[in-house]
């Protein structure tokens, strides 16, 4: 349980332990921050958005970007009264990564759209990707277009929350 300001009011023996081990999110002072510029940024985002919402928002963090996510970081927004506070529940994804179900099965997608998600979620960029799979960048997007299509979300964010969900539960 966090404060509009990040400054943790309670956390469980799990939650400090991944703080405690993790390369994207620490514990410093009371607060929960991040390790680096990147997952600064994504988690002040990510508790200023639920507080706007007044929502439960996720996100994938990872410590830089381009790196593969590490944490998968749900903030839940409890306030009442006037004060901020945010329940965060965070997930270490090491080996979910590689439980990642059959999206051919599931949603329809071709090897080749398989493939490109299975690159991405390992933290592979677009052009790494291409250069991978020896075509061009232009028909990787085109590819992850039709991916987002299927799985019905409009960015790689949203792609990977739904499939973190899936591998999760």
């Amino acid at each position: 349980i966090v404060g509009a300001d990040g400054r943790a009011l309670w956390q469980s023996p799990a939650a400090r332990h991944i703080l405690q081990s993790s390369r994207t999110l620490s514990m410093v002072d009371g607060k929960i921050v991040g390790r680096t510029r990147h997952s600064e940024q994504q988690f002040r985002t990510l508790i200023a958005e639920s507080l706007q919402k007044d929502a439960f928002v996720d996100q994938l963090m990872s410590p830089a970007n381009e790196e593969a996510p590490e944490l998968f970081v749900q903030a839940d927004n409890r306030s009442r009264g006037g004060n901020a506070v945010i329940a965060i529940t965070i997930r270490e994804l090491g080996r979910e990564m590689n439980r990642l179900p059959d999206l051919m099965r599931l949603f329809g997608l071709t090897r080749t759209e398989h493939k490109i998600v299975r690159l991405l979620m390992q933290g592979h960029s677009v052009r790494a990707i291409a250069d991978q799979l020896g075509t061009s960048v232009l028909t990787v997007r085109t590819h992850l277009k039709r991916t987002y299509a299927k799985v019905n979300v409009g960015t790689k964010e949203q792609l990977f929350s739904t499939l973190l969900k899936l591998m999760l539960d």
